[in-house]
């Protein structure tokens, strides 16, 4: 097994792909940012995406296309450093936006 197998090639930060990952990072901070502290939301957020990742890792060695050979290495497929980063980053924005509106409403 090769790392760049492991890994997955798709770094396009303008793919759809990056918008699903974004926006997981952001709903799922958000939701645990209603029982957690901010940190612990953060932290619980990025695990979840590692996790995540993990599962696609799986994927890329458990199926196959139809002339036989694994996903892994293609794009989409495999633990995605670029995915696991932008989904923090949306994760970051929910604090953001969170912290924000604590400063404007006082709340």
């Amino acid at each position: 097994m090769r790392l760049r197998e492991l890994l997955d090639p798709d770094h396009d930060l303008r793919s759809f792909d990056k918008v699903e990952h974004f926006a997981g990072g952001f709903a799922i901070c958000g939701l645990f940012s209603f029982f957690l502290s901010p940190i612990a939301a953060l932290w619980w957020t990025s695990w979840t995406a590692a996790i995540y990742e993990a599962g696609q890792t799986d994927t890329a060695y458990s199926l196959r296309d139809g002339g036989g050979r694994r996903y892994a290495g293609q794009p989409g497929y495999g633990f995605g450093l670029v995915d696991l980063a932008v989904g923090i980053l949306g994760a970051l924005a929910w604090l953001g936006i969170r912290a924000a509106l604590r400063g404007v409403l006082g709340a």
